[in-house]
């Protein structure tokens, strides 16, 4: 029984992406807000098409504001490589 489970667990499974970049989907996310700036970070998750999964920050400094009250989750992204981390740009 536990080989089944598992091996129906790995089939659906998405893997972490090592040095993640191309075209996904946004799978999880939120605004962060400062008290006094306003939205100041806009952390993602993102399926990527070539099956990995991965965290990524926006790209722009303007998005979190600009994306503040939108449905983040189903948004198509392009990754790339910032500094440090995966950054996303909406597509």
């Amino acid at each position: 029984f536990c080989g089944d489970e598992e091996a129906r667990i790995a089939s659906v499974a998405h893997l972490p992406a090592d040095n993640a970049h191309g075209d996904g989907v946004i799978v999880a996310g939120t605004i962060v807000h400062d008290r006094q700036t306003g939205p100041v970070s806009a952390p993602v998750l993102v399926d990527l098409d070539s099956g990995g999964r991965t965290v990524a920050l926006a790209a722009e400094s303007s998005a979190p504001a600009s994306l503040s009250g939108a449905t983040l989750v189903g948004m198509r992204v392009r990754l790339r490589q910032g500094d440090g981390c995966p950054v996303w740009d909406p597509r």
